[in-house]
């Protein structure tokens, strides 16, 4: 028995060879806007790595033509990872002498604690930290506001961390450091999860003046 065709066709009349027939002119046809869009979304990477220094003329100009419609780009949320954990710690002072550092729920700090699993939570505060670990202080206008807020002592924000170190009272001068962050490994001499060394100062020692925030200018 013939099998029956689709409505309208007597059965029988789509055969191998019609449908053979169209899979070369498909092919002709998709292959080369197939590739092109592989080429545009990995052309990025394949610059970061060295592969291909210089594009031909025709494809970049091409490839330029059809970035104002943003409908073609390198997909993925980290297409180039780093290869170091810088992490900024914030410590507030009493006296320009004596830091207590500020403790985050999420991020590390502790050398001792492990890493903790937080999907599919985000922890956005401790996850934009990571963020501005990558520039200057003077890039992230956020972070200034936030060490501002801690010199307030705005309970909202100190919701967001794992401790207050001055109960009853905001500190009178804040700072951020950055530190590089490594995983220990067995027999390094370190018993914790994490090992750290101290690259300096992220953000000078800043109070507030007459309720404005400003550089202190003696503990630089």
């Amino acid at each position: 028995m013939t099998s029956p065709g689709p409505r309208g066709w007597p059965p029988g009349e789509i055969t191998g060879a019609h449908q053979r027939s169209w899979t070369p002119l498909a092919a002709s046809l998709l292959a080369p806007t197939l590739a092109f869009v592989f080429l545009v979304t990995v052309q990025p990477l394949i610059s970061s790595v060295g592969l291909v220094r210089r594009w031909p003329v025709p494809f970049s100009t091409l490839e330029q033509s059809v970035q104002s419609w943003m409908s073609l780009n390198g997909y993925g949320l980290f297409r180039v990872m780093t290869t170091s954990r810088h992490e900024i710690g914030v410590e507030g002072s009493d006296d320009g002498e004596r830091w207590q550092a500020y403790e985050f729920r999420w991020k590390p700090a502790d050398l001792n604690e492990r890493p903790g699993l937080v999907a599919p939570h985000q922890p956005r505060l401790d996850w934009q930290m990571w963020f501005a670990a990558l520039s200057d202080f003077r890039d992230n206008p956020w972070f200034a506001r936030f060490l501002v807020r801690l010199l307030e002592g705005s309970p909202e924000v100190l919701g967001l961390l794992r401790s207050d170190p001055f109960p009853g009272h905001p500190p009178r001068y804040i700072r951020a450091v950055v530190y590089d962050y490594h995983f220990t490994r067995f027999g390094d001499g370190h018993p914790g999860w994490w090992k750290r060394e101290l690259l300096g100062l992220y953000c000078p020692p800043i109070t507030l003046k007459d309720g404005r925030p400003a550089f202190a200018e003696s503990l630089q």
